[in-house]
């Protein structure tokens, strides 16, 4: 459902947020 697209959404932010870091 949303809640599922949403917490994958927030995981591939995460990633990127760790790759740009």
């Amino acid at each position: 459902s949303a809640s599922s697209s949403n917490v994958s959404v927030l995981s591939m932010l995460c990633l990127r947020a760790k790759k740009t870091l």
